[in-house]
C-alpha cells in the first residue's frame, strides 16, 4: 500500500478543487493501491468533503481524514500565537500542517504533496525510492526550477547553498526518523522570528534543519511549471508533456493561454473530479468573455498608440527571445529592446510605449508601479503577449471544448 498525504487549510473554499485535481492525477496514473490521507481544519466544508467522498468512490480508493484541531488543537493554538508576526499574505497557518505529519499519521513512510501539483507518473516510482537512511527526500529548488531558483535568505546566512536548498511541495518522509528530531516547529518559528527575511515558513524551517542532510531526489518529482511555460514561450521547449510531478506553485494555475500543455493537463484532471461542474463551466466561460472584452479595449488603445509612439520592448531573456518578438510584431519597423532587470529601470523609460515580456508576477508589479506614476495600460504600456499570433482569442475557448 502506498500512502500519500495532503495537508491544508481552505479559507476561501476553493483550494480543495486543486487538491481534487491532484488526487485524480495521482490515482489515474498509479496501478498500486493508494491510501490518501487528508489533514485539514474546520475550513473543510461539507460540500468539499462530499466531493472528496465521490472522488474516492470513483477511483475505489481509501481516503482517511484528520481534523488537525481535534488531534492537536492546544499545540496549534500556542503555535498560532507565536507565529502571527511571521505570517504573510501568501502563507497561512496551513503551511505548517505538513510539519505535523509525524504527530498525526501512524505510519512509517508517506509521500507529502502540495495541492497545486499534478502527478503525471506512477507514484510508486517515488514511493520506492531509497532514502539512504535520511529522514527526508526532496528535490533541490535549483533542480525543480531548471536553475532559476529564487534568492533565499538561508543561503545568504550560509545555512544552505544554492545546490542544497530544497522545495517542500513534494516530500518523501521517513516518519520514524522525523520523530527523532523532536519539535522542529517550535525551534523553527523561533528562528523565523529572528530572521524575518525568511518568507517561506514551512520550507525554510525544513531547510533550516535538513538542507545539509536529506536525500536529493530526481527533478522529475517536483517540476516547477513556471520555467516550463517560459521555455515554451521562448521556443526552447516543445508544447508536450513529460512524465513527472508538476508543481504549479499557485500563480501558475491558470486556464490562459488555453493551448499551453501545462494548463491543459491541469484542466484535464480537474475535469475528472466533482468540482468540474456546470457552475464551474459557466464561470470559466464568463471569465473567458471578460478576458476577451478587457483585451479588446487594451489592444485597441495599444494599436492606435504604437503607430505614433516609439515602442520599447522590455523582455526577460529566459522568458522570450528577440526573434520571437520580431516575428509576432511584423508591423513594427524600429525595434528597441531593453533587458528586464528591475522595476526602477522600467520606470525610467519615458516618451515611449513599454511592451513587456516578463513573468506574470513581474508584469503585475510593473503594471502597479507604472499606474502609480499616472501611466495607463494600453496607452503607455502593455503586456506584449496580447498580440501574439498564437494567442488568438478563439484559442481561449479550447478550455471549454477540452473540458466536455
Amino acid at each position: 500500500m502506498i500512502h500519500v498525504c495532503y495537508a491544508f487549510t481552505d479559507q476561501k473554499g476553493t483550494y480543495c478543487q486543486l487538491v481534487g485535481a491532484s488526487i485524480a492525477s495521482l490515482l489515474s496514473n498509479t496501478e498500486q493501491a493508494v491510501t490518501v490521507h487528508i489533514i485539514h481544519d474546520n475550513t473543510l466544508s461539507h460540500k468539499n468533503h462530499d466531493n472528496f467522498r465521490v472522488l474516492a468512490e470513483k477511483f475505489h480508493a481509501n481516503f482517511i481524514y484528520y481534523d488537525i484541531y481535534s488531534i492537536c488543537g492546544e499545540y496549534l493554538a500556542a503555535i498560532r500565537k507565536e507565529i502571527q508576526s511571521v505570517l504573510n499574505v501568501r502563507l497561512t497557518i496551513g503551511a505548517l500542517y505538513r510539519l505535523l505529519i509525524p504527530r498525526i499519521l501512524e505510519l512509517e513512510r508517506v509521500i507529502y504533496l502540495d495541492g497545486d501539483t499534478i502527478v503525471n507518473l506512477d507514484i510508486s516510482a517515488l514511493w520506492n525510492e531509497d532514502l539512504d537512511n535520511y529522514a527526508i527526500g526532496a528535490v533541490a529548488e535549483k533542480d525543480a526550477t531548471c536553475g532559476h531558483s529564487m534568492p533565499q535568505h538561508l543561503t545568504e546566512l550560509g545555512i544552505t547553498t544554492e545546490d542544497t536548498y530544497f522545495c517542500s511541495g513534494v516530500l518523501l518522509l521517513d516518519i520514524l526518523k522525523l520523530r527523532e528530531q523532536g519539535d522542529i516547529i517550535g525551534k523553527g518559528i523561533a528562528f523565523l522570528k529572528e530572521h524575518p527575511k525568511c518568507f517561506l515558513m514551512d520550507q525554510d524551517i525544513l531547510n533550516y534543519f535538513f538542507s545539509g542532510s536529506y536525500k536529493h531526489l530526481n527533478a522529475i518529482y517536483d517540476i516547477f511549471v513556471g520555467p516550463q511555460k517560459r521555455f515554451r514561450r521562448a521556443g526552447k521547449l516543445d508544447n508536450t508533456i513529460m512524465p513527472g510531478i508538476f508543481h504549479y506553485a499557485g500563480s501558475e494555475l491558470s486556464v490562459f493561454p488555453a493551448y499551453d500543455i501545462s494548463n491543459i493537463l491541469w484542466i484535464y484532471f480537474l475535469s475528472m473530479t466533482p468540482w468540474f461542474t456546470h457552475d464551474f463551466y459557466s464561470k470559466t466561460l464568463m471569465a473567458v468573455n471578460r478576458k476577451i472584452e478587457d483585451n479588446h479595449v487594451i489592444m485597441a488603445d495599444f494599436i492606435s498608440t504604437i503607430l505614433t509612439t516609439q515602442p520599447v520592448f522590455v523582455y526577460s531573456e529566459d522568458y522570450i527571445s528577440q526573434d520571437t518578438i520580431r516575428e509576432n510584431y511584423p508591423f513594427v519597423k524600429d525595434f528597441k529592446f531593453v533587458k528586464f532587470e528591475n522595476i526602477e529601470a522600467v520606470l525610467k523609460l519615458v516618451n515611449c510605449i513599454i511592451v513587456c515580456f516578463v513573468l506574470p508576477n513581474e508584469y503585475t508589479n510593473i503594471r502597479i508601479a507604472l499606474m502609480q506614476t499616472g501611466r495607463t495600460e494600453g496607452r503607455d504600456f502593455i503586456n506584449g503577449l496580447l498580440l501574439f499570433k498564437d494567442n488568438a482569442f478563439i484559442n481561449e475557448f479550447y478550455l471549454i471544448q477540452y473540458g466536455k
